[in-house]
């Protein structure tokens, strides 16, 4: 911002500049300049009128008193001492008045010239600026768009990380996409000795690495797409993996994501529900047409428990839905949980919620994945960060989507919080 302050002053002082040079340029053949001249030049004549002989009668005349010969009548203005006269005059005010003319141009041109040259300089220093600018953009566009590429990340970012090779292994190629020209593979998990308490609930929550190997064999720039709300038989409205990240054109890169809120370090098995990936003008856009089940040769296993005292709002053949209302961290809200009873793989694609029938009262999840046997935890919010929800009729629909056969979908209807 500073630099282009620079250059919009030295801008207007470049118009000054050529305003001035042009002013000086017309002052110099300026006709009112050269009357002025002249008749300064004019007055520096000792103006005496001659006693000149009548070519007439030939007695004197003072032409300072008479027009005409006194003696005879006869006019002297064809007189050539008369005529002499003036034209010495004339010339001299002509001879002085070029030269003053000349002197002007001098002066003038000298002036020009030097304005000339604070204008050469003025350009000259504004072009540089100008290309500085130009250069730094280019600089900062060409960082910002290499910045947003990721490459071969270190599983070690900081130096307060300590991760290393987990115990158990993928079961599999780890194979998320491969169409041929874009290749991802889930290739290894990592774990760290740096984990902390669940507090609440009493367990601890993981810290775990995934190491996603991403080739792009494209001659295209791509952005790749990779989600998971689904670990260990737990699903979640937020996402336990989450990436949005852009890949070079023919690049080979390895990313380490980190698992969010994982119950404990060991994954027996996580579910994609999202992997796609498109260039820039979508002459390439692909996804994986199903969510991707990766697994681990480890027996552990943890799902995260309905809390004893939450109340049983809906249940069928296929799912059991529970909620309680709670302030834990000081954030009050229901938990929902849902239970997928069946053997199929269900997504929650529309949820309404109501306080005392204001479809609008509440903030809830929107679409989620519900894996087979999984079970479905998720707040709900007011709105309004500071209203009591816990004393007001809240209610929610939820609509369960089976894509593998639609004959499998159903809805709860309207059902209480409480």
């Amino acid at each position: 911002m500073f630099l282009f302050y620079i250059i919009v002053g030295l801008l207007i002082y470049l118009f000054y500049l050529i305003f001035r040079y042009f002013q000086v340029k017309a002052n110099a053949f300026s006709k009112d300049e050269v009357i002025k001249a002249a008749g300064r030049q004019a007055k520096k004549l000792e103006y005496v009128d001659p006693e000149i002989t009548c070519d007439f009668c030939g007695c004197k005349i003072d032409t300072r008193k008479y027009k005409v010969c006194p003696h005879c009548g006869g006019p002297y203005d064809k007189d050539i001492e008369w005529t002499s006269r003036h034209e010495v005059e004339e010339a001299f005010v002509e001879r002085e008045t070029l030269h003053l003319i000349s002197k002007r141009q001098q002066k003038a041109a000298e002036e020009s010239g030097k304005i000339l040259a604070r204008i050469k300089r003025s350009i000259f220093i504004i072009a540089i600026l100008n290309l500085a600018a130009i250069t730094v953009a280019i600089i900062y566009l060409n960082n910002a768009r290499n910045s947003r590429y990721m490459g071969k990340t270190e599983l070690n970012d900081t130096k307060y990380e300590n991760y290393t090779e987990a115990s158990y292994n993928i079961v599999g190629d780890g194979v998320l996409f491969d169409d041929g020209r874009v290749t991802i593979t889930l290739e290894k998990f990592y774990v760290s000795d740096r984990v902390r308490d669940n507090e609440i609930d009493g367990y601890k929550y993981g810290n775990v690495k995934a190491a996603i190997h991403v080739i792009n064999r494209l001659n295209s720039d791509i952005l790749v797409t990779i989600n998971s709300n689904s670990i260990n038989g737990n699903s979640q409205s937020s996402y336990y993996i989450s990436t949005y990240d852009y890949f070079k054109r023919n690049s080979d890169s390895v990313i380490y994501e980190k698992i969010y809120e994982m119950p404990y370090q060991s994954v027996s098995e996580i579910i994609f529900s999202r992997v796609s990936i498109s260039n820039d003008d979508f002459t390439y856009n692909e996804a994986a047409e199903t969510p991707i089940c990766i697994r681990t040769d480890t027996d552990f296993s943890y799902t995260l428990p309905v809390k004893q005292d939450a109340n049983l709002i809906f249940t069928s053949d296929k799912a059991d839905v529970y909620s309680i209302y709670t302030e834990e961290d000081y954030n009050p809200r229901y938990l929902l949980y849902v239970v997928n009873k069946t053997d199929k793989d269900y997504m929650i694609k529309g949820t309404e919620v109501k306080i005392a029938g204001d479809e609008h009262g509440l903030y809830c999840f929107s679409e989620s994945q519900v894996p087979a046997g999984y079970t479905f935890i998720s707040n709900i919010h007011s709105y309004d960060a500071e209203e009591d929800i816990s004393k007001k009729d809240c209610s929610l629909s939820i609509f369960f989507s089976c894509e593998e056969d639609p004959r499998y979908d159903f809805s709860t209807g309207y059902i209480s919080l409480k």
